[in-house]
């Protein structure tokens, strides 16, 4: 009396059978295409050996004295103003204008009616900008939008100032 089998099973080995049937006929196939020369002309194997790896001569100091790497949690690092540079909204007396730029000397100037339209449509305060570096930052793309000589390129201006103030630039 055969054994009851399930679908799976009888899948499972209607694949071995025919996987099997397969082989078969390609080693039947490949029987026929073989040179006679080609059992004579096998190559010999040959094992390679791979270098020895190198061990590291570099000696690691140990942590005394100066820390150096490990042992720096905690520490507080000085950095000179030139190493980090910030955008801040500057107020010109003299002249009655504002300055805002990263750049030291040379920084464009902006009439007051330029920076009340930009705070405006931005929504931002003339505190926020004086303050916040990003805020100072935003403002100076948004003046500069259509400037093609500005160091950021315009459709990128346009992509930071639309989805950070909703704009449709």
């Amino acid at each position: 009396m055969p054994e009851r089998v399930s679908k799976e099973e009888r899948v499972i080995s209607m694949t071995i059978e025919k996987a099997r049937k397969v082989k078969e006929l390609l080693r039947e196939s490949m029987e026929g295409n073989r040179l006679p020369d080609e059992k004579d002309d096998r190559m010999e194997k040959v094992k390679v050996k791979r270098p020895k790896a190198e061990k590291d001569k570099t000696k690691m100091e140990n942590n005394t004295g100066t820390h150096s790497g490990y042992g720096k949690a905690g520490e507080m690092t000085q950095f000179k103003k030139s190493e980090i540079k910030k955008s801040y909204l500057r107020y010109n007396q003299a002249d009655n204008t504002y300055s805002l730029s990263m750049n030291k000397g040379g920084a464009p100037t902006y009439t007051n009616d330029n920076i009340q339209f930009g705070l405006n449509s931005l929504g931002l305060t003339l505190s926020q900008a004086q303050q916040n570096s990003q805020s100072a930052e935003h403002l100076e793309m948004f003046l500069n939008r259509n400037n093609s000589r500005y160091s950021i390129p315009q459709q990128n201006i346009k992509n930071i100032l639309n989805k950070k103030y909703g704009l449709n630039l």
